[in-house]
């Protein structure tokens, strides 16, 4: 009876080391297990995940997401033509990630931000962050002012990350960044046609009831700004449509959806 009890108790055991950690990989499957970051001789960092099926190697390009427990959350980005690991402080339309200057040390002692529709900045220093935050943040006019007069200064790299992203989901974003982005903009059909309606209603429900989708309230807030332009017949940015994209990559049935909707 106590030998049953103890091997229940060492398999329980075993199931809880294999179930901590979470890989996303790029075409939405989600791995649980125990999770490794390493780097190999030329510095390129991969993740060795252990399952109870045995262990498995996975390199960057390969996934979208891992969530390690007593970590935190991380995703590849590009940066120097090369792929790295970068931890997940503020997850938005503005990101803001912590990659590892040496990838031969998990430090994430630098930190990046990231914009949905791809742009990356390394966050300067103190000396050439008033002005590299001001231009790389300029649609948002009242922020600049705050780095301006050094209301916000380095330290306050969260708050500044967070309140552009108000401002990019509020919608107070509208008329600088339309008017910046109308060249570009997608222009719509004169009318909505009954199909287009009822594909709205279906992404709609489907990203109400996604799983995959990481940041559910700041997608609905997005696709209901989306959603209003397009019912009436509305130019859309694409900072909008960028922004959409990049809260939803993580569901391939709504990425997918989004592009048909986006056809003419």
């Amino acid at each position: 009876m106590i030998k049953i009890s103890v091997s229940l108790f060492l398999l329980f055991t075993s199931l809880l080391c294999y179930s901590q950690d979470f890989l996303t990989k790029s075409d939405g499957e989600i791995i649980e297990g125990n999770i490794q970051i390493l780097s190999n001789v030329t510095d390129a960092e991969f993740i060795v995940i252990k399952t109870e099926s045995g262990k498995e190697t996975y390199n960057l390009l390969s996934i979208k997401r891992v969530e390690i427990k007593g970590q935190g959350e991380f995703r590849p980005i590009k940066i120097n033509n090369q792929y790295r690991l970068a931890k997940i402080i503020i997850d938005g339309y503005l990101s803001l990630l912590k990659y590892s200057s040496n990838p031969k040390m998990s430090s994430f002692d630098t930190d990046i931000l990231l914009k949905a529709d791809g742009e990356l900045r390394v966050v300067p220093g103190f000396f050439g962050f008033r002005e590299g935050m001001s231009g790389y943040l300029a649609e948002n006019a009242n922020l600049v002012s705050k780095l301006q007069s050094k209301e916000y200064v380095r330290k306050d790299i969260e708050k500044v990350v967070s309140e552009y992203n108000e401002f990019i989901t509020s919608g107070n974003a509208k008329a600088n960044l339309a008017k910046a982005d109308a060249p570009s903009a997608q222009v719509l059909s004169e009318s909505i046609s009954p199909n287009k309606m009822e594909q709205l209603i279906q992404f709609e429900s489907l990203l109400k009831a996604s799983t995959l989708v990481t940041n559910q309230s700041e997608a609905e807030q997005i696709f209901k700004d989306f959603s209003s332009k397009l019912k009436a017949k509305e130019n859309i940015p694409n900072y909008l449509i960028n922004a959409l994209r990049s809260t939803i990559e993580s569901d391939k049935t709504l990425s997918e959806l989004l592009e048909e909707i986006l056809k003419p």
